[in-house]
């Protein structure tokens, strides 16, 4: 079924597999509002990536410790996956999504991106 908007915020940087959560909302809706960090050079150091392949590309992840996963306080395993920006959009964009940032910030943590994700136009 179709769902008119999804607010998707503080979500997906926690996931292991960040481009299933994303694939899911594209399955169900047109218009997702998107939030969360993602790696960059503002991220806290010390810094590790992991390449992974999927049918849209390959896409570097920086790898980011889930403190309190155990507790069920963030995440659902020991570490999460962070898209880059350019991944993220990269990754949009091949499953027929266009990506518009209309804020971010620099926290503690790092990058937080505002953005709104909608289906491109036939």
């Amino acid at each position: 079924d179709k769902i008119d908007i999804i607010f998707c915020s503080g979500v997906f940087y926690h996931s292991d597999k960040p481009w299933w959560l994303l694939e899911s909302c594209m399955a169900h809706c047109d218009t997702i509002v998107l939030c969360g960090h993602v790696a960059s050079e503002f991220s806290q150091k010390p810094r590790r990536t992991k390449k992974v392949t999927l049918e849209s590309g390959t896409y570097q992840f920086e790898i980011y410790p889930e403190h309190g996963w155990e507790d069920g306080l963030s995440g659902v395993t020991g570490h999460s996956l962070w898209f880059t920006e350019e991944d993220l959009i990269r990754f949009l964009d091949y499953h027929g999504f266009q990506f518009k940032k209309y804020d971010s910030h620099i926290n503690t943590t790092g990058l937080w991106i505002f953005s709104i994700v909608t289906k491109k136009k036939a």
